[in-house]
């Protein structure tokens, strides 16, 4: 069971850690050195977890040379993701330079287990990111199913207008909504 993940790219990096609750926090270093935290989106979380699990080789290069190390661009600027499980053990992917094989495009990798390395396909990056706002989840507010909205009031604080003020009937809002003015 996965308990963390870690992305890094030269000197930035964060960590996705999975609560006891099942959620996850994403954690990072803000300018000053401090650490950040916010609630991870549970979605591109899982998101990143299946495609590291379905990431294959399309091509096995073989153990390299250093010439090949500088070609493949594998070094310690690269992007990097580790994954911890729940024993511990770390399982890792370097990413490097863009390849071609066969007119599709792919990347070099290296993995933690294998001296071997790799080219894989560009998707697997679709879901990998050195910034924690794109893990961080975009829900402001959410309610207990039980729970109903019985009004919304919108108020522009800089003027102090309201600039939505409506009422629920049982929950249903269709009737207040319908008596407002169309939009300009």
């Amino acid at each position: 069971q996965v308990e963390e993940i870690e992305i890094s790219r030269g000197g930035q990096s964060l960590q996705l850690r999975k609560l006891k609750s099942g959620d996850w926090n994403v954690v990072s270093k803000s300018i000053e050195g401090k650490d950040i935290t916010y609630i991870a989106d549970l979605a591109i979380v899982n998101k990143l977890l299946l495609s590291f699990e379905t990431v294959k080789a399309r091509d096995i290069l073989g153990t390299p040379t250093s010439d090949d190390l500088k070609k493949y661009g594998i070094n310690e600027k690269s992007l990097k993701v580790s994954i911890v499980n729940d024993n511990k053990q770390i399982n890792s992917i370097v990413i490097g330079n863009f390849c071609r094989k066969d007119g599709i495009n792919m990347r070099y990798a290296s993995v933690s287990n294998s001296p071997e390395f790799y080219c894989i396909g560009m998707d697997f990056l679709e879901n990998i990111n050195t910034d924690p706002l794109f893990y961080r989840t975009k829900l402001v507010c959410s309610l207990e199913t039980k729970e109903k909205i019985k009004s919304i009031k919108i108020e522009n604080l800089d003027t102090n207008k309201i600039e939505l003020d409506v009422s629920s009937i049982s929950g249903d809002f269709s009737q207040a909504l319908a008596k407002m003015p169309s939009r300009e």
